[in-house]
C-alpha cells in the first residue's frame, strides 16, 4: 500500500519523523547553540511517537540534525532487507547521489530475486521477466534503475553529482515497482480470500 510521505518542514505541527519515520506530531520548542565567534538561534522538534528530537537553523529554516532525507518511504511490502538498502541510500543521498545510485542498483538486484529471479545479472534478469510479458512500463522502471545504477559504479555519460534528482527518481521508480508487482498482488489475494470466505459462509 502505498503511503503518502510528508517530509520535515520548519514549525510544521506533523510530519513523517526524520528519525522513526513515523508521521507524528511535533511540538517545537526555541534553543541557542554556540560557536567559537558565533551563536545561532535554532529551534527544536520534539516527535511526539520516538521522543527524538530534530534541531533546524531558524535564519534559514534548515534542518540541522539529522540530515534531512526528502525521498518517499520504501513500499511497506518491500523485504527488511531491501528496505534497509533503500534507507541507506536515502541517508547518503544529499551528500553522494552517486553512491546512492549504486545503492538502489542493488535494491533493484535483491528485488529480482523476491520475484523469482536470480539476482545477478540485471539485465538477463528484465529481460526474462520480458519474456515472461511483464508491463512494459515496469520493464522501463527497471532499465531505468539498471542503467543510472551502471553509470554510478562506472561513470560514463551521465554526471550523476551535477544531477542529483536522477537518483531521486530511482527511489521513486523502486516504489513503482514494487506497487505494480508486489503490493497489487497482495492486495488481489486478499480480494479474492475475502470472497472465498463470503461463499463459505453461505
Amino acid at each position: 500500500m502505498e503511503i503518502k510521505y510528508y517530509p520535515p518542514v520548519f514549525l510544521q505541527n506533523s510530519f513523517h519523523c526524520p528519525h522513526c519515520n513515523v508521521y507524528s506530531h511535533m511540538k517545537w520548542g526555541d534553543t541557542c547553540l554556540d560557536s567559537y565567534y558565533n551563536k545561532y538561534l535554532c529551534s527544536i522538534a520534539f516527535c511526539n511517537h520516538c521522543k527524538k528530537h530534530s534541531i533546524w537553523l531558524k535564519e534559514t529554516k534548515e534542518m540541522l540534525y539529522p540530515k534531512k532525507i526528502n525521498t518517499p518511504l520504501p513500499n511497506e511490502d518491500l523485504k527488511e532487507n531491501i528496505k534497509q538498502i533503500y534507507n541507506e541510500a536515502a541517508i547518503i543521498l544529499n551528500d553522494s547521489p552517486r553512491a546512492a545510485c549504486a545503492l538502489m542498483r542493488l535494491a533493484l538486484q535483491e528485488l529480482m530475486k523476491e520475484l523469482g529471479e536470480k539476482g545477478k545479472d540485471l539485465a538477463s534478469d528484465i529481460l526474462n521477466l520480458k519474456n515472461k510479458g511483464l508491463d512494459e512500463q515496469i520493464i522501463k522502471a527497471c532499465e531505468i534503475v539498471r542503467i543510472v545504477g551502471n553509470n554510478a559504479v562506472h561513470p560514463g555519460i551521465i554526471d550523476i553529482n551535477d544531477n542529483p534528482e536522477i537518483a531521486y527518481c530511482l527511489f521513486e521508480m523502486i516504489n513503482l515497482i514494487a506497487e505494480k508487482l508486489i503490493t497489487q498482488k497482495i492486495k488481489t489475494e486478499k480480494l479474492f480470500n475475502k470472497i472465498q470466505n463470503l461463499k463459505n459462509k453461505k
